[in-house]
Formats: C-alpha cells, structure tokens, sequence
C-alpha cells in the first residue's frame, strides 16, 4: 500500500455533502450505516463503517468519528460496545488504520473527474 498524503480538511458543509451522497450511491456504505452486521464480529464491522466512511469523509478522521457516532450503526450497539467506542484510543485507531488504507476519497475522485471533463471539454473546443 502506497500511503497518500490526505487532503486538507473540508468546510463541515462539504463534509455532510459528501457523506449524503455516499449515503444515496453506495448501497454497502448505506447498509452498514444502518446497522447491517456482514460479518457478525463487533470490530470487524466496525472497520467495516469506517473504512467506508474514509471515503466518503475524505479520510478525515474527527469527521469519521463524528459520523460513525451519530450513525444508526452505532445506536444499535449494547451498551458494552458503546463504552468500548468511548475508549480513548478505540475509534481514533479504528479510523487511522481506515484511513491508512484508504486507496482514494470522495474529494478525490471527484477532483480527478472534474479535471477529466474539463479536458475532455478542452479537447473538444480546439
């Protein structure tokens, strides 16, 4: 794995921008949010959301955390689990090591798309 630096933060109304999108296009990442347990392992499917959430949060991770806490995924946890994500070091580790393998984010590939149209448009006007 090739680390790649992480994009600066985004203004919090761009955050949640991504994140809906992410909640309206990718029907993994939406699932999960709701609390769908694929693997049936408590961390397990807590790497799971915020793998997800890397993307769709830009490998942020104070916003990753935010999101994962407000989820319905989380609400649904037993109270042992949720004193386990209360944990110091639990969620910020779960989020670095998201974000440490995270290919590429939302910001990203939205970026790449828009420079990829643009050319096309430049090409196309010449």
């Amino acid at each position: 794995m090739v680390a790649r630096p992480h994009p600066p933060p985004l203004p919090s109304a761009e955050q949640k921008r991504f994140l809906r999108i992410g909640l309206e296009r990718d029907k993994v990442f939406a699932a999960l949010w709701a609390g769908e347990r694929r693997i049936g392992n408590e961390s397990a499917d807590d790497i799971a959301l915020m793998n997800k959430l890397a993307y769709w949060c830009n490998a942020a991770p104070d916003v990753m955390i935010r999101a994962f806490l407000s989820s319905p995924y989380h609400a649904q946890k037993d109270e042992a689990h949720k004193k386990k994500c209360q944990r110091a070091d639990y969620l910020p580790n779960t989020a670095k090591n998201a974000c440490d393998t995270v290919y590429s984010t939302a910001i990203t590939d939205y970026e790449r798309w828009q420079q990829s149209k643009k050319s096309k448009s430049d090409h196309v006007t010449r």
